[in-house]
């Protein structure tokens, strides 16, 4: 049982050796706040949804606040690899980054549900890039044995999202107001 237990801390010492060592700590905190900044805008927009409709009426429109931003994200995801080999992948961040702000402050700004519209395609078509690069950037990043750990951690990123999403969304919302959701991406996309 010793050595079950010394060879278990070793390998949870070396993983975290691996991801957060010298070389690559900022690499796994950005693809944490990349992919982490896309599972909780799907969470917080679920649970704030109820609360823009009251606001801006068209509730035969809802869908399309989720159904843009998919649409969006599915539409950058797609051409990103293209993008990555043309462009680079810093300066593709810094463009998708861009779109994800104007995208997040027109939601939470926005009087009419036409203008949270556009800012959730903005914000899809910059999250699904940001997405699609996290996981195209991987073996740029890390060697190929970091891959048993790098993607466990990511998927843990969308589990904790799930569960401290919606309730992010009701203290916001419940503070301040449905606008705050959007408003709280700012220093993500920063």
């Amino acid at each position: 049982m010793t050595q079950s237990f010394s060879s278990s801390h070793q390998t949870q010492t070396s993983a975290l050796q691996i991801l957060f060592g010298q070389h690559t700590w900022l690499a796994t905190i950005t693809l944490i706040l990349g992919v982490g900044s896309a599972s909780m805008n799907t969470f917080l927009t679920s649970a704030i949804l109820p609360n823009i409709i009251r606001d801006l009426g068209g509730q035969e429109r809802a869908f399309w606040v989720f159904s843009l931003f998919q649409v969006g994200s599915i539409l950058a995801g797609t051409v990103t690899g293209t993008l990555k080999s043309q462009m680079g992948a810093r300066p593709l961040f810094i463009l998708a980054s861009l779109s994800f702000l104007l995208g997040s402050l027109l939601s939470g700004g926005a009087q009419q549900l036409e203008l949270l519209l556009l800012g959730r395609m903005l914000q899809g078509l910059g999250e699904g890039m940001i997405v699609a690069l996290c996981y195209t950037i991987l073996s740029d990043l890390y060697p190929k044995h970091a891959m048993p750990y790098v993607f466990p951690l990511l998927s843990g990123v969308w589990a904790i999202s799930a569960v401290i999403g919606p309730f992010t969304a009701g203290l916001l919302t419940d503070t301040w107001s449905w606008r705050a959701a959007f408003y709280a991406n700012i220093p993500l996309a920063v």
